[in-house]
């Protein structure tokens, strides 16, 4: 309940500020969101599994508001908490909050603030993935947020953009300006080819290089995901890849199969291994998703991991 009233109190300030301004002519708010909820269980090995094996847990709660000011100025602001974690941060609250503005209406724009990294296939958000779990590349060897400032251009077929922004994940630190950016293209009505880099910390010694191509293809009822990942900082390298596909039977059932492999020797996310994952995604109902998955991790040198989860997804 502690957690409940301040976003309710957000939520209730919006709404009221959105009817206020309706006449007016004035900002149009629109709000979305999700609650995430999962089952899991660790099958082996039994020296890392958790004491009592099972865990049930409120994974993700998040509303997000996106405001459009007029003039080609949009304001967005994604608030989230994980209450299964324990651990509780203002940054870590505050998934995204960024200003963009549309450069005299034009296809330019500016955005400041932070905002999710758009690096790699697997989204942020549970409402954009076909399985529960994230895969490695996702996890180790690329950044979910970036807090800084970006210029681009967003046009119909290609979207360009580069930024400068603090280290991967960092809301504010000395010394960590990083420099970083993104090219997209779509492939006609198949889907999209992007490649990303990140360059930085700039003052440190031995910068950290990354670089990224996703490519995601939809052809009918099924659909495919790839991404490839190098990355280098001193002497230290990280090369990984992945592969999804995803089939949908009918409407409401697809089935998907993920594979990815890392070696990772830099110290920040360092592994070396691979996975293999097998999900169905059942809607229930609009906005309720049922997600039912089996993966099986292979760390070097380590013995297998294997878990089960039950994922109950609600949106609106």
């Amino acid at each position: 309940m502690r957690v409940f009233f301040p976003y309710a109190g957000v939520l209730a300030l919006v709404t009221t500020t959105t009817l206020a301004h309706a006449d007016e002519g004035g900002p149009t708010v629109e709000l979305s969101g999700f609650i995430d909820s999962s089952l899991s269980y660790t099958f082996t090995p039994e020296e890392t599994r958790d004491a009592n094996g099972l865990l049930i847990g409120l994974d993700q709660l998040e509303l997000d508001f996106d405001v459009a000011v007029g003039a080609g100025l949009e304001l967005r602001a994604d608030l989230q908490f994980f209450p299964a974690s324990g651990d509780i941060s203002f940054d870590g609250i505050v998934e995204q909050a960024f200003a963009r503005y549309a450069i005299c209406e034009s296809e330019f724009f500016v955005r400041v603030g932070k905002w999710n990294a758009p690096i790699g296939f697997e989204v942020i958000d549970p409402t954009g993935l076909w399985q529960w779990s994230y895969g490695l590349l996702f996890s180790l060897a690329t950044p979910a947020n970036l807090t800084g400032l970006a210029f681009g251009w967003a046009g119909e077929t290609t979207q360009a953009q580069i930024w400068v922004s603090n280290g991967w994940d960092e809301p504010a630190t000395y010394k960590r300006a990083s420099l970083g950016g993104r090219i997209q293209q779509a492939l006609g009505d198949a889907g999209t080819v992007g490649v990303s880099a990140t360059y930085g910390a700039l003052a440190e010694a031995d910068p950290m290089l990354m670089l990224d191509l996703d490519l995601a293809l939809a052809f009918g009822a099924f659909k495919l995901g790839a991404q490839l990942n190098y990355g280098s900082q001193g002497d230290a390298t990280s090369i990984g890849a992945l592969l999804a596909m995803n089939y949908a039977f009918t409407d409401a059932f697809s089935l998907t199969l993920r594979g990815d492999y890392l070696d990772r020797e830099i110290t920040a996310g360092a592994y070396k291994g691979a996975s293999a994952t097998l999900a169905g995604l059942l809607n229930l109902t609009k906005g309720f998703d049922l997600i039912a998955e089996v993966r099986a991790d292979f760390p070097d040198g380590e013995d297998t991991s294997v878990l089960g989860a039950l994922e109950l997804l609600a949106s609106f």
